[in-house]
């Protein structure tokens, strides 16, 4: 993935960024000041794992937790997918005029129609929300939308979040989940003009902080007490 004359690199995380606070947004490119991650979506670790082999079993149709949700398969290319599933060997697209590299990783995907819907499993406390889906959701998987334009796999403009909610654990120590699956758009012009916006904010003056920014708002608070 490496390209002579490279400018930015943009991936699902820094665009993320963007879309939660320009001003953090700007300090890490301009500044090279790294954001805090924040904690909303759990990292699934040895569990995400042993979701992906689980699907992998079902290549070309569909688990239980996708069925009568979706009237297309997972894709069926298992060494393709694996290839999606890799930062050094997943989807990435790099426009020589602007000289910016866009990057992101596949977890998996729906055929539908004969075009492509990305999915990802998530793992949350409680309930997920509409509006939680689109917070965490929305930029990834328009980017990837996007991404899979720019090779030539036509998307379909949707995608899927499947999430594993913990409800108990019995006695014998087995985690029981509740899993939700939540549909969102996904748009690959909305990641171009998210693309476009950010190359302009770059080459702009430091932004003002997002209103709803806890980045940003704990760093006022410290310079107001004079820590």
């Amino acid at each position: 993935m490496r390209h002579k004359n490279l400018k930015y690199l943009f991936s699902t995380y820094t665009l993320n960024i963007l879309n939660d606070c320009k001003r953090c947004f700007w300090l890490h490119y301009n500044a090279k000041i790294e954001r805090p991650h924040r904690i909303g979506i759990l990292p699934l670790t040895g569990t995400h794992s042993k979701i992906k082999n689980y699907f992998d079993k079902h290549r070309g149709t569909l688990p239980k937790e996708l069925k009568g949700k979706t009237n297309g398969s997972l894709i069926k290319d298992l060494t393709l997918l694996r290839k999606w599933r890799s930062w050094g060997s997943g989807l990435h697209y790099f426009n020589e005029k602007s000289r910016i590299l866009v990057t992101g990783v596949l977890e998996d995907c729906i055929i539908e129609d004969g075009l492509y819907c990305p999915l990802d499993y998530a793992h949350i406390w409680g309930a997920p929300t509409k509006k939680e889906n689109v917070k965490y959701f929305q930029v990834q998987m328009d980017v990837l939308a996007y991404l899979l334009e720019a090779h030539n796999y036509q998307p379909k403009g949707v995608a899927y979040v499947v999430y594993y909610c913990p409800k108990k654990m019995p006695d014998k120590g087995t985690l029981i989940y509740n899993i939700k699956t939540m549909k969102i758009s996904a748009s690959s012009l909305r990641a171009r003009r998210l693309i476009k916006s950010a190359i302009s904010i770059i080459n702009s003056p430091i932004p003002e902080s997002s209103k709803t920014c806890a980045c940003c708002s704990y760093y006022k608070q410290l310079v107001a007490v004079h820590i």
